[in-house]
This record gives structure tokens, sequence and C-alpha cells, in this order.
């Protein structure tokens, strides 16, 4: 396993550091101290695993950036080390292609949950960050709203990436977006949200 951490701060890179040898002993652990540094380093290690990754360091642009980085490496999970867990910051993050939003202040044993998580496939996100119940309809960007259309048609994973040029690992990505995005645990209730409202994209 090789795992990206990307963050400016001395301690931090520490501290991850010394907690991921007791998670992944055997992990190639690689780092990055700007997104610069980081798009070097998913074009030269196209085998990463993961990337943990810090949204302010030099370079960083909020979501723009995870999208940036999303482009360079589109089937890497990708989660958001932050010192903040405010909403609106992690809902822009998910949105933006992140497979999680993971506080600095969680303690090692809600860490691996976090990291076992995005590492099986699905998303982590602090209860926080769920939306209140009339928050409105979930917004998609195009890209998950064009998935989306296409699984509502009945379409498997792998004719999905066949009509959109995606790789399988990228449309299973997108799609545990979408379901945790409607708020739904499977593709019939996905699709079921789909023919029975509008949805707004972003």
């Amino acid at each position: 396993m090789k795992i990206l951490v990307a963050d400016d701060h001395e301690l931090i890179q520490q501290g991850i550091s010394l907690f991921l040898q007791s998670y992944q002993p055997a992990a190639v652990r690689l780092q990055a101290r700007s997104l610069p540094e980081v798009l070097d380093a998913v074009q030269a290690h196209t085998d990463i695993d993961l990337i943990l990754l810090d949204l302010v360091m030099p370079g960083m642009h909020g979501p723009s950036s995870i999208e940036q980085i999303r482009q360079a490496s589109p089937a890497t999970p990708l989660a958001i080390l932050s010192a903040h867990d405010d909403p609106l910051k992690i809902r822009t993050s998910l949105q933006a292609g992140a497979q999680g939003f993971i506080p600095k202040s969680l303690n090692r044993e809600a860490m691996r949950h976090a990291l076992d998580c995005i590492l099986s496939g699905g998303i982590y996100t602090p209860a926080r960050a769920l939306p209140d119940d009339d928050a409105g309809p979930p917004q998609l960007t195009p890209r998950q709203y064009e998935i989306l259309q296409l699984l509502a048609g009945g379409m498997s994973n792998k004719e999905i990436g066949q009509q959109l040029a995606l790789s399988p690992a990228t449309v299973r990505t997108h799609l545990s977006a979408i379901f945790q995005r409607l708020g739904v645990k499977n593709r019939t209730q996905a699709a079921s949200q789909l023919l029975g409202r509008d949805l707004d994209t972003v």
C-alpha cells in the first residue's frame, strides 16, 4: 500500500506518519507540502492507494484544487484532513470529489474507522455533516447527475463506464458520492429518487 500525506505542517506530517506506522506498517508513506507537490506525486506514483489532503497549504484553493487532483488521479481514494469540521466545507469537498472528511481531532480508533471506511469504497464524514431533513433536494455535480440518469436507465457499472469512457473504479467512486449525497444505500433507492423528483445540479 502507498499513502500520500499532503500537509505543510511538520508536526502533522510526523503525527500522521506515526499513526500510519501502526495502522499499515508495510505502507509506503509519501509526503507533499503544496498542491504542486501533490500533483507531481500522483503523476510520479500512479499506484497511490490513498491521498490524505490538507485544505490549507500552498497552492490550495478549496474545491477547485480537489477537482484538479481528481482529474490527475480519478480512481485514487482522497480524504480531507482538516482542523475544522464546518458542514459547508465538508459538503463542498465531497461534491468536488473527496471520499471523506476527517477532522484532525479524531482519536486513533476513530481515525482507523474512517480510513477503513474510505479504503473499502465508502464515504466518511463527521456526523454533523449529515443533511437536515428539511434541507431540500441534494445537489449533484453534472457528472454525478449524468451517471445517475444512466443508472436509472438500467445500465450496469461496466456499461456506464463504457458510455462515459470511465474506469469501473471511477464509476464506483462516483456512485459512492451519489449515494452519500442522496442519503441512500443502493442503486434502486438512488434511481427512485431521480424518478420521483427533480434534483438540482451544481
